[in-house]
């Protein structure tokens, strides 16, 4: 999981040079744990794009929190 939820913005986008989040919490499932560890934190930075490429991966999913505590999930998030 990554996310603004516990210790504030504290990721780094490399797109604008300073310390942002899309997102409140992002969660991602799937086979591989090294993925698995760096997708929430590319989700939470990169927002919709990354959501949608996550989408594409086969077995794996996603769970986003955005900032107004709204939820989506990828189609089949546990």
């Amino acid at each position: 999981m990554s996310g603004t939820y516990e210790r504030g913005v504290h990721l780094f986008s490399p797109r604008s040079g300073r310390f942002e989040t899309a997102l409140a919490s992002a969660c991602v499932c799937g086979p591989d744990l090294g993925f698995v560890d760096a997708l929430p934190t590319a989700l939470a930075v990169g927002g919709d794009e990354v959501f949608a490429a996550i989408e594409s991966l086969e077995d794996y999913e996603a769970l986003v929190i955005e900032a107004n505590a709204e939820r989506r999930s990828t189609r089949s998030f546990p």
